[in-house]
């Protein structure tokens, strides 16, 4: 077997029995079968790394779930067997052999099962059947119950179940109890029920639903944990691409919030490659590109934006992402010579790079900037464009001649 599918094996069987959150120290179960390596999913696994040919794989597949069918219609089963059936059915699907007879199973773990089952059994739910399934449906009440636990990693499990599993016909059975965790004590719970709630509000896709509801993100973005505002920010965007209203008195606090990023005044766990909460500075980004109406406006956020350019060093892939993103709002705005002269000389640096992919996001930030503001490209730039079709990469000459 090669080594990549036998390093699949390996995943696959760590993330679904490895969970240090939910993992309950249970004593595996004993095996009733008849040949030693049925015994669970781990001794499947060992099995099918030592064998060649597919046909042996695809026999052994076989023969697991012909026994593993059997062992679940006797009445003596545990539910560690049970969920450890379960990981190894996800895996046996995963290879292209369905296994239709453990999805009742599936149900019954995520509605009766300790945490750890809880969420294998909603793991392989959300995998195995879509939405529209016609027995998700025996799921609702069991959703709706953990999202009123006490225990809050059973509301985060049924919150991610909600954005797995509900459809347009039983998202407002759970509508009104998503919008409650919104003001849970625990930050993580905030966090999963605002991105939850745009998931559902996308199901909707409502516009009056999106207005009754932009005064809960709106109340996020105060909240004391800065990745609970970072999720209601990546609502937010999503939304104001949807309505039509004036949300202009929302850039005071966003710029507010990008001045402290760049002040790195997020926790640790935020920071990636060294740059702070990078993903949130995108989306703020993205977010007062919609938000801005006019010249005061703009003008309000170009102090912010040449910050931001002046402390973005090019050493890793998020620094270039954020850079693109400064240079497509500086597009987008009423923007003085000075700004114009600073996106301008980033993407020189860009467009110099000697990685292809660099080239082209050089080559769109520049298409950008001389769309919207229509600067005067200095005889440098032109230059660089010049070498720049000189290369043999077609998708580069193409968006240079376009």
């Amino acid at each position: 077997m090669s080594k990549f599918v036998g390093k699949t094996f390996e995943s696959l069987n760590s993330i679904f029995n490895n969970s240090g959150l939910f993992q309950s120290g249970q004593s595996k179960p004993s095996s009733k079968y008849q040949l030693p390596w049925l015994a669970d999913s781990k001794s499947v696994i060992r099995k099918l790394k030592t064998l060649e040919s597919e046909q042996e794989k695809e026999e052994v597949i076989k023969s697991y779930l012909s026994e593993a069918e059997k062992r679940l219609a006797e009445p003596d089963i545990a539910a560690e067997e049970i969920e450890d059936i379960i990981n190894m059915c996800m895996i046996c699907e995963t290879m292209g052999f369905p296994t239709p007879f453990i999805y009742i199973h599936c149900l019954k773990l995520a509605q009766k099962g300790n945490l750890q089952q809880k969420r294998t059994g909603f793991t392989a739910v959300a995998y195995l059947l879509n939405p529209k399934h016609e027995l998700v449906v025996l799921l609702i009440n069991t959703i709706q119950k953990d999202l009123l636990s006490s225990n809050y990693l059973e509301v985060l499990l049924a919150l991610t179940a909600v954005c797995n599993l509900i459809n347009v016909e039983t998202v407002h059975d759970v509508l009104h109890l998503v919008e409650d965790k919104l003001n849970h004590p625990k930050s993580s719970v905030r966090k999963s029920a605002i991105l939850t709630l745009g998931h559902c509000l996308q199901l909707i896709d409502s516009a009056s639903a999106y207005q009754m509801s932009f005064s809960k993100f709106e109340k996020a973005l105060t909240d004391s944990d800065l990745e609970v505002v970072s999720a209601a920010i990546c609502v937010l965007y999503k939304i104001v691409q949807v309505l039509s209203g004036d949300y202009s008195y929302l850039i005071d606090s966003l710029v507010e919030l990008q001045n402290q990023i760049l002040l790195r005044r997020v926790p640790r766990s935020m920071t990636y490659c060294d740059i702070p909460a990078p993903w949130l500075q995108i989306d703020i980004l993205k977010l007062l590109k919609y938000l801005q109406k006019t010249s005061e406006q703009s003008q309000v956020i170009v102090p912010m934006l040449k910050k931001t350019l002046q402390q973005i060093t090019l050493q890793s892939t998020l620094a270039h992402a954020i850079l693109y993103q400064v240079i497509d709002t500086i597009s987008c705005i009423e923007s003085p010579n000075d700004l114009v002269e600073m996106a301008l000389a980033s993407v020189s640096t860009l467009l110099k790079s000697r990685n292809i992919n660099l080239k082209l996001i050089g080559v769109e930030a520049l298409i950008l900037v001389v769309k919207s503001l229509k600067p005067s490209i200095a005889a440098a730039q032109q230059e660089i464009i010049m070498e720049c079709l000189k290369l043999p990469d077609e998708t580069l000459q193409h968006k240079q001649t376009t």
